[in-house]
């Protein structure tokens, strides 16, 4: 249990002991994808990464079912462009909760308000507005105001719905708002609840709801974009057996 990107090097010396005899090595749950990417990077096998979860094999195949590595990066601006016009829209003529700032780290009430006035808006105004947009809104709906602020809730959600069309880009760019939801949630550990709003947890929560969706899907693009199996892999969705 836990990160395996800090034991890569004892994995891969074990499977290498079988690979060369192997048509092909699995990932049957890949869950953050470090094991799986390595793996379709240093061997000659295809890899099949599966997990129950699809944000894990969404994350695999971003290496683990490309073969070259993606080198022009116009479609990220015209994606976060895409995205950006679309939040403009939905927000127009709304007066939507802006995020604590780090001022207020020290401000028990005025942060806590601020936390607890943005969940309000989401339930009686947010929700009424998006529902008639035509397009879903999961995690703006369900998490904002908790995992993220109200602005990095519609990003994802907005980014979500303007993917790139391209198999290859998309399936990086899909990979990247996963990493970047991950990094910027208000939350201990990836799997655990969000942080509540007491004195302890007030600065933690004012620090994950001031960074940029934008600027960390960028950052794992560019460390992603790079990288490809040698062999073509495949995901799956779904139990070992």
């Amino acid at each position: 249990m836990g990160h395996k990107g800090r034991i890569l090097d004892a994995i891969r010396t074990q499977v290498a002991r079988f690979a060369s005899d192997a048509h092909t090595l699995c990932d049957a749950f890949c869950g953050s994808a470090v094991v799986a990417w390595d793996l379709a990077e240093r061997f000659d096998r295809p890899l099949l990464a599966g997990d129950l979860q699809s944000f894990a094999t969404a994350r695999a195949a971003a290496i683990v079912t490309r073969t070259e590595p993606i080198e022009r990066f116009d479609f990220v601006d015209q994606w976060f462009e895409r995205a950006r016009i679309l939040i403009d829209d939905i927000t127009l003529g709304l007066r939507i909760p802006g995020s604590p700032s780090g001022e207020l780290k020290g401000q028990i009430t005025a942060s806590r308000h601020a936390i607890l006035r943005a969940r309000t808006y989401v339930v009686n105004t947010l929700s009424g507005v998006l529902r008639h947009t035509g397009r879903p809104w999961p995690i703006t709906l369900a998490y904002g105001g908790y995992y993220f602020s109200l602005f990095q809730a519609l990003t994802l959600d907005a980014l979500r719905s303007t993917l790139p069309r391209n198999g290859k880009e998309r399936a990086v760019a899909l990979s990247a708002l996963i990493g970047a939801a991950s990094r910027c949630s208000a939350s201990p550990g990836h799997t655990a609840q969000p942080l509540g709003t007491k004195k302890d947890s007030l600065p933690h929560v004012i620090d994950a709801w001031n960074r940029s969706i934008f600027e960390h899907v960028k950052v794992d693009i560019e460390e992603i974009a790079p990288r490809h199996a040698r062999v073509q892999g495949e995901v799956e969705v779904g139990s070992w057996e």
